[in-house]
Order: C-alpha cells, then sequence, then structure tokens
C-alpha cells in the first residue's frame, strides 16, 4: 500500500487480497473499491474514501464549510504523521493545566480524553490583565500601553496559530461597562457592529460585566453589555474617548479590540468561519 492506501496490486496475492479490511482496517466496498470509515464494533463513520486518489468522497458532516486545506483531503494531506479514525476532522481541545492543543481524535466532548474540554474548531484567546491601559494618547501604540495578548487557533490544524495584540478594558473602564472573564461564543452577524467587524460575542445578546456592574447602565443587576463585537481601534491606534451631542462616546463602550495593522490578518485567518470559542482571562 502507498501511503494514502492504495494498494499495490502486483504484489498483492494471496488471502490478503480477498480481506476486505484494507486500509487502516476500514471495510473495503469490492463493487466500488471505496472504504467506509465505520468502527469494526458496529459504530456509524462518517464517510466513504477512494484510496486510489486519496481523497473523501464528501465533506465532514459536522462541518461542511471549513477554510484552508481542501475539506476532501485525507488527514489534511499527511497520512504518515496523522490518523483520522472516523471520517472526521480534528479540532482543539485544552489539556487539565490549561494547554490549548490540536487533538487529531476530538470531534466533540464525547471523543476527547477524559478531563479535557472540548473547544471546537477555532479558538481565541484574550489574555489581559487587571493592569491593561491605553497608552499616551488613547492609543494602542502609545508610550505606557499595556495591552492583552491574543491568541487564534485556527481551522488550519496545528501549525495555524497567530499572535496579535488586544486591549479588553473599553476605552473609559469608569463610563462604559467591561467584559467580565469567561468562556464565550461568537458569531459572525450580516449586521456588521462597529468598524465593520462581523464577530458579535453572543449573537450581540447578554454579556457578563466584569464585578457585576456595568457604569453605564448602573440599575443592571447584575450588569451585563449588549451588543459587544470585537473589532479594530481606529487605524492609527487610537482607541480613546470623544465628546458628541453631549454625550461622551469611545471607540470601545465594552467591544474587545484588535490591534489595527493586524485587523487583516486576523480576519484573513477566520475566513470562512461562521462561529468560534472565545475565552476571556485577565
Amino acid at each position: 500500500m502507498i501511503p494514502f492506501g492504495a494498494i499495490l496490486r502486483s504484489y498483492t496475492t494471496g488471502s490478503s487480497a480477498n480481506d476486505k479490511y484494507k486500509f487502516t482496517e476500514k471495510e473495503r466496498d469490492i463493487e466500488t473499491n471505496y472504504d467506509y470509515f465505520s468502527h469494526r464494533d458496529g459504530k456509524p463513520g462518517a464517510r466513504y474514501y477512494d484510496s486510489e486518489v486519496g481523497r473523501w468522497l464528501s465533506v465532514d458532516p459536522m462541518d461542511s464549510e471549513r477554510p484552508g486545506l481542501s475539506p476532501y483531503n485525507y488527514c489534511q494531506n499527511n497520512p504518515l504523521g496523522r490518523i483520522d479514525p472516523t471520517g472526521m476532522l480534528d479540532d482543539w481541545v485544552e489539556d487539565k493545566d490549561g494547554n490549548i492543543y490540536w487533538d487529531e481524535n476530538a470531534k466533540s466532548q464525547e471523543t476527547t480524553k477524559e478531563g479535557e474540554t472540548y473547544l471546537g474548531e477555532v479558538v481565541v484567546v484574550f489574555e489581559g490583565s487587571e493592569n491593561e491601559q491605553l497608552g499616551e494618547g488613547d492609543n494602542l501604540y502609545g508610550d505606557g500601553a499595556h495591552l492583552a495578548n491574543v491568541t487564534v487557533y485556527g481551522p488550519g490544524g496545528s501549525e495555524d496559530v497567530n499572535t496579535y495584540k488586544g486591549y479588553t478594558m473599553s476605552s473609559d473602564p469608569n463610563k462604559f461597562g467591561v467584559v467580565a472573564d469567561g468562556n464565550f461564543t461568537v458569531n459572525r452577524t450580516t449586521t456588521p457592529g462597529p468598524y465593520g467587524s462581523e464577530w458579535a460575542l453572543n449573537n450581540r445578546g447578554s454579556v457578563p460585566a466584569k464585578g457585576g456592574y456595568n457604569p453605564a447602565y448602573p440599575n443592571r443587576k447584575p450588569g451585563f453589555l449588549t451588543g459587544v463585537f470585537i473589532h479594530r481601534s481606529n487605524n492609527n491606534g487610537w482607541a480613546g474617548t470623544f465628546q458628541k451631542k453631549g454625550l461622551t462616546h469611545g471607540v470601545s463602550q465594552g467591544c474587545l479590540l484588535i490591534e489595527p495593522n493586524k485587523w487583516e490578518k486576523f480576519n484573513k485567518q477566520l475566513n470562512g468561519v461562521n462561529n468560534f470559542q472565545l475565552k476571556l482571562k485577565r
């Protein structure tokens, strides 16, 4: 067999030629010569595989819109270094120590190792601090800025990891709410938010406020925010407040910011993704 499972027929003799379990011990249909990625214990699999061309005949039924490599590629074109026991793509998980890694066998919480947490095809982590602040001139790039570290674990596999600088504390935390630490779902929305961003936390719905208090809406008990997005700051890095019609507004009124010179790269990494998990911690 070659690495993708095709049989070198001139060397196929004897009982092995009649064994219906071929590549990775999956059952080969004698009429079509395709492998069905089911389990020998009878549990259903996901799809059929053509070992002659090293491609699936359909996309992963759990996720048909992943960017990067073609959804028809087997083991992301690395059959010597990767496995795929069911015909479904792998995802990110978090181990017991909080480390995030690409698990070649994780498709759901049920297929994730005991004690570990299934995170999905994309995870974005904002690691801020209580000392987070804008720099001189209320600018992300100004002197004295103390920013959050943002890591995007993308849909393309273990090598699809990029880091960015960000900001989580709003333009003025004394006037606007600040998102609490925690895990959130980020949804691509068809109605863009600030600066044209399509990335809304909890589908633009309620998001807990840090410390249970939102100074912009003090009567909310416990405090929460709505319409929270991940977006960039101004193109020059300015993220401060301004006055309009006697009211104070901010570049961020609770939204999470990405440095503007990496905003295009951030969106490109998430091309084709419709939702992902956000982890915010300070």
